[in-house]
């Protein structure tokens, strides 16, 4: 009796401990990374291939601007750029999603993890661009470039 009570506490520390490190993974990019997420409820999504079209041309400016590209599906999320993971399992990423009744979302989170832009419908790289050039970091970034 002792031992199945042992293997339930270990059953149930593992999967606590399991969804902890899956609802960090926002979090584990904060202060190095402004992340666009992608939700979609499908990869088939129209709305979803304009969005990965639209910032595909524009890629080489994500690296200036600390940017990180994040496909997130129900239940797993993934990295597309600066290099492309296999998919994590992840319950916990739909939570920043607050237009549940959509089926396509794309959010531009800060550096500091807030949401800076949400939009049901795909940004397009002039309103990301200039929404990420005027924050104060990205303003700081630039004048420490202008310096060199």
């Amino acid at each position: 009796m002792k031992t199945f009570f042992r293997s339930i506490l270990v059953l149930l520390t593992i999967i606590l401990v399991s969804q902890h490190m899956n609802a960090q993974s926002l979090k584990d990019y904060q202060w190095k990374n402004r992340l666009v997420v992608v939700f979609t409820d499908t990869i088939s999504n129209p709305s979803y291939r304009e969005q990965l079209e639209i910032l595909n041309k524009e890629t080489p400016q994500f690296e200036e601007r600390k940017l990180q590209l994040i496909l997130a599906v129900p239940g797993k999320y993934r990295e597309i750029f600066p290099s492309t993971s296999g998919w994590v399992p992840d319950p916990e990423l739909y939570k920043y999603r607050k237009m549940a009744s959509e089926d396509f979302e794309v959010l531009l989170i800060g550096l500091d993890g807030g949401v800076k832009l949400r939009q049901a419908s795909p940004f397009t790289t002039k309103r990301l661009f200039s929404t990420i050039d005027s924050m104060p970091m990205r303003q700081a970034d630039i004048r420490k470039q202008g310096r060199r």
